[in-house]
């Protein structure tokens, strides 16, 4: 027998106001972060090692963290991912949480076990309530009253006992399928920029003689390939600054733009694609044209110098300063800058020859003009573009169906978690009747993977 309460009558909600500065003149502690509880997949809290911090004497013993707590996120981004919860499942000495979380713990008198708590607030009804009550425009925020008014399903301590037994049994055996699922897509990744590597760097042909560069990124390149660097082979273009100030007589027109998101390793995302106020002076000077290789000027490692060619998808978009349009003095070049600029050697080299931050990296125009790039003879590039497109097809047709199958399997890992929370199955035949078997299967059968 389920009974339905506001989570304000099971408990109370509270932040403790702890950063994650440290003071001579208070007390030394841990505290559970944001993402400790954001990045935390199964949910739980138990023995980790957390940040050492101090906190103010009077605020110390009243947020420590005991067992049966549950952190939540009170904000992000978007709406949708507001509401990510974790449950202490021991007693943690010495451990309270930041300011950036809420903690929610559960009156006494409150018949409710932690390992229920842990799946009860990953409930659809509960994220979706979270998501509905959540207000701001650049940052989604919930207040602790916000919390009070969640509706929140209650069976008796047996019942609560069985479920999250369950689902103990059931997540694991969901989330095993997804972890192997990810590394076969790590995998897939793997193999895919080996291949790039491999064929703009040495080429299709295992036998074909070597002859040593004088450049360190491409050290050996077949007898027949010629190495040039990218201010010989293209005109490197910086982008349109944002922010500028345009004059009130100048007029303008909403321009779409290429932004850092934009540009893929490989390809182009033109999920979201951003509109900017253009002069048109600025877009004769900033317009893309089809060939342009766009190259990341900063951001993350990983994003750094990153390329995609330019199909013209949109008829008429510009560039932002964080972008570069390499304009090839050849188009019938722009696939195989493009795949140069994927390689592994130019990781080493964007990383090498820019300007690191703290939480950034940025290269300048001069150091990208100085990129190798390793050309073949244009017969030979092409076939080599045509195999290579071939093996990068398969590649992604089943990283895409792995991807497809780990989403299903998510979906399916909510539905079963918020239907047996809810008394929606009844958890004590569900799995003997093999229905949890079936479901997986078919996830399996339906996406190929």
């Amino acid at each position: 027998m389920f009974e339905t309460y506001r989570l304000g009558h099971l408990g109370t909600f509270s932040q403790s106001g702890i950063d994650k500065k440290s003071k001579d003149d208070e007390i030394p502690v841990k505290i559970v972060n944001y993402m400790d509880v954001y990045g935390n997949k199964k949910g739980v809290l138990h023995g980790e090692e957390f940040q050492e911090v101090t906190a103010p004497k009077g605020k110390f013993p009243y947020h420590l963290l005991s067992k049966g707590d549950v952190l939540i996120t009170p904000s992000s981004e978007t709406s949708d991912d507001i509401g990510h919860s974790a449950v202490v499942l021991e007693d943690m000495a010495q451990t309270a949480y930041s300011y950036h979380l809420v903690r929610f713990r559960p009156f006494q008198a409150t018949k409710i076990i932690p390992e229920f708590s842990r799946f009860a607030f990953q409930a659809r009804q509960v994220r979706a309530h979270l998501e509905k009550m959540s207000k701001g425009t650049t940052r989604k925020i919930l207040t602790r009253k916000d919390f009070t008014t969640i509706p929140f399903m209650l069976p008796d301590l047996a019942t609560q006992r069985q479920i999250a037994d369950f689902l103990d049994r059931e997540s694991a055996r969901i989330d095993l399928l997804i972890e192997k699922k990810q590394r076969l897509v790590a995998l897939l990744g793997e193999q895919r920029a080996a291949a790039i590597s491999s064929a703009v760097t040495v080429g299709l042909d295992e036998d074909a003689e070597l002859v040593t560069t004088s450049s360190q990124y491409l050290p050996r390149v077949p007898a027949t390939w010629r190495v040039w660097r990218l201010k010989h082979l293209a005109e490197i273009r910086g982008g349109l600054t944002l922010g500028r100030q345009i004059l009130d007589d100048v007029e303008t027109t909403l321009t779409p733009y290429m932004r850092v998101a934009n540009v893929q390793a490989g390809w182009l995302d033109l999920s979201d694609v951003a509109e900017i106020p253009v002069t048109e002076v600025e877009k004769l000077r900033y317009r893309l044209k089809l060939g342009d290789v766009l190259m990341n000027e900063g951001g993350d490692n990983d994003k750094l110098g990153r390329g995609a060619v330019w199909k013209s998808e949109i008829e008429t978009c510009v560039h932002q300063n964080h972008v570069f349009a390499v304009r090839p003095h050849d188009t019938r070049y722009s696939d195989w800058i493009s795949l140069a600029t994927n390689a592994r050697y130019a990781r080493d080299f964007f990383y090498l020859h820019s300007n690191q931050s703290t939480n950034l990296a940025s290269i300048s125009k001069t150091n990208l003009a100085r990129f190798p790039v390793a050309f073949p003879p244009m017969d030979e590039m092409r076939a080599t573009l045509d195999a290579l497109w071939q093996r990068v097809v398969k590649l992604d047709q089943i990283s895409e169906k792995t991807d497809a199958s780990i989403e299903r399997l998510k979906e399916y890992r909510a539905a079963l978690i918020t239907a047996a929370v809810t008394g929606q199955i009844d958890v004590s035949t569900y799995a003997k009747s093999g229905t949890p078997d079936r479901r997986l299967d078919a996830i399996q059968e339906e996406m190929g993977a």
